[in-house]
């Protein structure tokens, strides 16, 4: 889409505003073209002709977007394969065409086409019956190459033809000696290969998300033992951490960071299950009149811990958050993760018939006469 008609349209859909000196049959056209599209998040999305809302590509981003959907999946993908993934998440006008002129220009495609002999017999698997995509797969070890952390696999999916590369690194990278780390948006050479300084606030923000996360494992732990039952949530906020944790790492200041980050209705949906769990422990509990101290048992005060790690990872979000790096919602979830928290050891205490210590004054009384 021409970036003047993608403005027309962006404009009169979200401010109801016209280009200066649009003639009336102009604005008809725009008023008839909007039908089939809204703005979510400050971006143009395309509605019509499928359940899912597509992202609408302006014409100097199509070759990004082409080749991120051609090569992305580890293996070149055909024409047909290409198209059929752009069109899940992306619109513009003459995509087919596009991707074709763009096949044609790539080496590698080219190459392939022009061979016609095998250097050896291929390997033909016995016939199974398949019933979704990654049921059967093949898995090969890519060599030789100049020595290195990233010797690859290629690991194809013979349902789909669709492939994933794998590295195999050392667990020593050398890469962060000099004080930098990468983010997920240098994970790959499609991407910016962005490095930021170890103190830059993305990473306080994951180091205290992961430490949280570390915290939450230990007082799992001490749940299982004990027979507590809360093992398994506290299990499901890791992994939701763990999401989280690739929202701080894709910033918004990344071109592609839509592609890779959470839908706000994930979040939506770990927070109701937070809120939930929080009633359903409540309405065992009995009142809360005083404050009290972490503590009530290994498994609760190991909980505590988790919750004061959790508001602290709160206060690193606040920065990315002002400075629009991320959205508001990992903020909310990890709100609703301390008071769920906090919760939570209450109810561990309980489960453990441990009493908790309420706080007191301990001086309180020494200037009475």
């Amino acid at each position: 889409m021409e970036e003047s008609e993608y403005e027309d349209i962006f404009n009169y859909t979200n401010f109801q505003e016209y280009r200066i000196g649009s003639s009336e049959s102009q604005k008809r056209k725009i008023r008839n073209r909007v039908k089939d599209f809204w703005v979510k998040n400050g971006q143009l999305y395309y509605i019509k002709d499928s359940p899912d809302e597509r992202l609408v590509i302006t014409k100097d981003k199509k070759d990004s977007i082409i080749k991120l959907c051609h090569v992305g999946t580890g293996c070149h993908l055909g024409r047909n394969k290409t198209i059929s993934k752009i069109t899940e998440s992306y619109y513009w006008l003459g995509i087919v065409k596009d991707v074709t002129e763009f096949l044609k220009k790539c080496l590698q495609c080219q190459n392939e086409n022009k061979k016609t002999t095998k250097t050896c017999q291929e390997i033909i698997p016995e016939p199974v019956p398949i019933k979704k995509e990654w049921n059967e797969i093949g898995i090969d070890l890519i060599s030789p190459f100049p020595q290195s952390d990233k010797r690859p696999l290629s690991s194809a999916d013979y349902n789909s033809s669709d492939a994933k590369k794998i590295k195999i690194p050392k667990i020593y990278t050398k890469t962060g000696d000099k004080g930098t780390s990468a983010l997920y948006t240098g994970t790959s050479a499609l991407y910016t290969g962005e490095r930021r300084s170890k103190d830059d606030m993305i990473f306080s923000a994951l180091g205290t998300t992961d430490e949280l996360s570390s915290a939450i494992g230990i007082a799992a732990e001490y749940c299982t033992e004990t027979n507590i039952p809360v093992t398994d949530r506290l299990h499901e906020v890791q992994c939701a951490l763990q999401d989280l944790g690739s929202c701080i790492a894709t910033p918004h200041s990344y071109e592609f960071y839509l592609i890779f980050s959470m839908e706000d209705h994930l979040y939506d949906k770990y927070v109701t299950d937070l809120e939930n769990w929080i009633d359903e422990y409540t309405a065992e509990l009995p009142p809360l009149t005083n404050f009290i101290l972490p503590s009530g048992g290994k498994s609760a005060t190991h909980i505590h811990l988790a919750r004061s790690i959790c508001r602290r990872a709160e206060r690193s979000l606040t920065p990315l958050i002002r400075a629009e790096e991320i959205g508001p919602e990992p903020l909310k979830y990890l709100n609703r993760l301390s008071d769920f928290l906090f919760t939570t050891a209450r109810y561990a205490a309980m489960k453990e018939g441990r009493e908790e210590i309420i706080y007191r004054r301990i001086h309180a009384d020494e200037n009475k006469t």
